[in-house]
């Protein structure tokens, strides 16, 4: 095979896989898990306990704040929340 076609880039993304770590495959997907439940709570007929509706508050906000905090030390000392295989 042509090494330049080995390492092109399509649409600007390397062409080579990049895997998530993770920590940042928990804390993504468990935003998104509790962010769709505190939608699905908004939603007309729909009935949670507000333990739960404060349990899944404060989780979210919880996880976002580790996102934020975690992204900036990887900012700050040029670590990567990916991996190259």
């Amino acid at each position: 095979m042509n090494q330049n076609l080995a390492n092109t880039r399509v649409m600007g993304l390397p062409s080579r896989w990049i895997y998530l770590t993770t920590t940042f495959f928990l804390v993504l997907s468990g935003i998104l898990v509790s962010g769709a439940l505190l939608v699905i709570r908004n939603l007309t007929g729909t009935n949670f306990a507000p333990e739960l509706i404060i349990f899944l508050d404060l989780i979210h906000l919880g996880l976002v704040m580790m996102f934020v905090f975690v992204s900036l030390y990887c900012l700050i000392f040029k670590k990567h929340w990916t991996t190259e295989r």
